[in-house]
């Protein structure tokens, strides 16, 4: 941090308040603590929400699903926790036959 209070980051013109997208549309927040966060300190934004409700960790092998299939859509209304990979699928296969 420097002596006006803002690091490297916050003094980028490309600075948006910690939050990205990548290229499959999903948003991603800084969050270097994060157990989850990549290696330059990422973490899905959904995957937080869902956190923070919960008041815990999501379990291991836990996926989260996007009830309206926006992936930027990260209200906790639109976010369906599933117990695992293929149950997260099932969702989707029963979205497309509907």
């Amino acid at each position: 941090m420097t002596s006006n209070g803002f690091g490297k980051a916050e003094r980028n013109p490309n600075w948006n308040g910690g939050k990205a997208k990548n290229s499959e549309a999903y948003v991603l927040v800084l969050s270097p603590a994060h157990p989850r966060a990549d290696k330059d300190g990422y973490v899905f934004e959904h995957i937080v929400v869902v956190e923070r409700a919960l008041g815990h960790a999501m379990y291991t092998g836990a996926e989260v699903h996007h009830a309206n299939e926006n992936r930027a859509d990260n209200r906790s209304s639109n976010l369906v926790i599933c117990e695992s990979r293929a149950y997260h699928k099932l969702l989707h296969m029963r979205l497309r036959a509907y």
